[in-house]
């Protein structure tokens, strides 16, 4: 079923007085900002509305060949790719004619930046094993064999992660990243383990200007050295979502106390911003905790969504607010990888494509 909303416009006049909080040894400086900006909304597919249980979908991805969704139930298997009109194109990993491994009760699904691969992770059919799964989008056909944990190391797959040029997966298992060679399912180098005080890999992205680099809440990781080169201690929370800027040159990090600009070649924090914002003539002087994010195609702009369905646009290079919106279900975050300017609200049995206009 797809509801198809054209040129509807969210006009967003908002009052800010966000605090700056600068590295140590900077004074702190108050800022009133005044922003305006259009987010559009531009289409929203529905899919798989079922009971809650059986039958029932949520977006968890977006390609350029239709939006991802897998089951809520942890029992059904499988991944569907869905057309931008509702109608199932192919499942993946499960279903009806299907031969090869099936999966369920799949928990991560992670799409290459140019579109051609999908991963999802989830527990392998009639077992209690963990597996990762990675296929041709376009055809459907498998890109690898079958990804199972290295030895020793347990727990969930808590993320997922293509490198640029899409040949490595990053996979989180709790405290351990593992990374894997597409072509043959193979670790490509030792297991990287992180330990205290970085927790669980619960996000993870690539450097889109090396090979070499990739964040996880805690720090900066280096492929080649297996270690962290640059650990997050000037920071004072956990990231529920951390991410590069389109040039590399900083991390964006998003949970309960803001919007976090931390130096990649440091791990400095260049800004924190802690914002009041005037909603309906109301100051809301808590926030609620920024819960997802990314970061759009052409690297310029951050796009968060928090507890209560507040959607804001950042400005990377300056911590500034440019846009903001409330909406209702789909709080999860993905930019359109083939449309600048572009992202997603995905959540359960729909996904909502927005337009950013500033």
């Amino acid at each position: 079923m797809l509801k198809s909303t054209m040129n509807i416009t969210h006009s967003l006049r908002l009052l800010a007085v966000a605090l700056l909080l600068l590295p140590v040894g900077c004074a702190d400086i108050e800022q009133v900002l005044e922003y305006e900006g259009v987010i559009e909304e531009v289409q929203t597919v529905e899919y798989g509305r079922g009971d809650g249980g059986f039958g029932s979908y949520r977006a968890m991805g977006v390609s350029p060949e239709g939006i991802i969704f897998a089951p809520i139930d942890d029992f059904d298997e499988g991944v569907d790719l869905v057309s931008a009109d509702g109608r199932k194109i192919r499942t993946f990993a499960g279903g009806g004619g299907f031969s090869g491994p099936r999966i369920r009760d799949v928990k991560s699904v992670a799409v290459s930046s140019d579109g051609r691969l999908v991963a999802m992770a989830g527990i392998v059919q009639f077992s209690s094993s963990n597996a990762v799964l990675v296929y041709e989008i376009a055809t459907g056909d498998r890109a690898s064999a079958t990804i199972t944990p290295p030895s020793g190391v347990d727990g969930d797959v808590m993320a997922l992660a293509f490198s640029g040029s899409g040949d490595t997966l990053a996979v989180g298992y709790g405290d351990d990243v593992a990374l894997y060679d597409i072509s043959t399912s193979v670790l490509r180098q030792p297991t990287i383990v992180k330990g205290e005080p970085f927790e669980d890999a619960t996000t993870i992205d690539f450097s889109p200007t090396d090979g070499d680099r990739l964040v996880v809440p805690g720090g900066i990781l280096s492929i080649s050295s297996r270690s962290v080169i640059i650990p997050f201690d000037g920071t004072d929370q956990y990231f529920n979502r951390v991410a590069f800027s389109g040039d590399g040159r900083y991390v964006v990090g998003v949970g309960s106390r803001g919007f976090h600009l931390i130096d990649a070649a440091s791990g400095e924090e260049v800004g924190n911003l802690r914002e009041v914002v005037e909603f309906s003539g109301e100051f809301d002087e808590q926030p609620d905790a920024l819960i997802s994010m990314d970061v759009t195609s052409d690297g310029d702009y951050a796009v968060t969504a928090d507890e209560g369905g507040v959607i804001t646009v950042w400005e990377i290079a300056t911590g500034a607010i440019v846009a903001r919106t409330t909406i209702t279900g789909g709080t999860s975050i993905h930019t359109a990888p083939d449309e600048p300017g572009s992202f997603y609200t995905t959540g359960w049995h729909k996904a909502t494509l927005w337009q950013i206009n500033l």
